[in-house]
């Protein structure tokens, strides 16, 4: 989202120097805009615990914005902010489905692409082709485009891939 559409990042944050606090402008599962603070305690916070970005790894100079994206995104899906964004955080790590997470940013339904065992019929191939096809279809009408690396049971094949990371598509093409 960052690359393809950076001013869709910039218009979601405010700062305000007096207070130094963030105001966040998010949608919610209704699709209604929300605008939640994010506090630098909570930033502080979501670093500590090693939240998603750059600076949760560490990384000193990099960017602030993910981790207010990220604060404000637990915030908004939890129900009792008294007792810290311990629920937050679970529902986005646990449950947080990315088409979700892109809808909260950008305020668009997001679709979901399906490996459809369907496919495999005619080849494994053709299985992979079709879900190519509809990613590079997605990125041509301006769709922000993720892959999602759903955890395999304990009696499938593993598949190799870290479970639960979200990679951004930027583009397709057959090798």
């Amino acid at each position: 989202m960052a690359k393809q559409s950076p001013g869709t990042i910039r218009q979601a944050i405010d700062y305000d120097p007096s207070t130094r606090t963030f105001s966040v402008r998010l949608h919610d599962s209704n699709g209604r805009p929300r605008t939640i603070e994010v506090t630098q305690a909570e930033i502080a916070n979501n670093i500590a615990m090693g939240g998603g970005s750059r600076r949760d790894d560490g990384v000193a100079n990099a960017p602030i914005w993910p981790d207010v994206m990220e604060v404000a995104y637990a915030k908004m899906l939890d129900t009792n902010h008294a007792d810290g964004l311990g629920q937050g955080y679970t529902d986005l790590g646990d449950g947080g489905w990315p088409k979700d997470g892109m809808e909260a940013v950008t305020g668009r339904e997001g679709s979901e692409i399906r490996y459809d065992k369907s496919w495999l019929i005619e080849s494994k191939s053709h299985a992979m082709d079709e879900v190519g096809n509809a990613a590079r279809d997605a990125l041509r009408n301006g769709k922000p485009v993720t892959l999602w690396s759903v955890p395999e049971s304990a009696v499938a094949a593993q598949d190799g891939l870290a479970d639960n990371h979200v990679y951004t598509v930027t583009s397709v093409y057959k090798d």
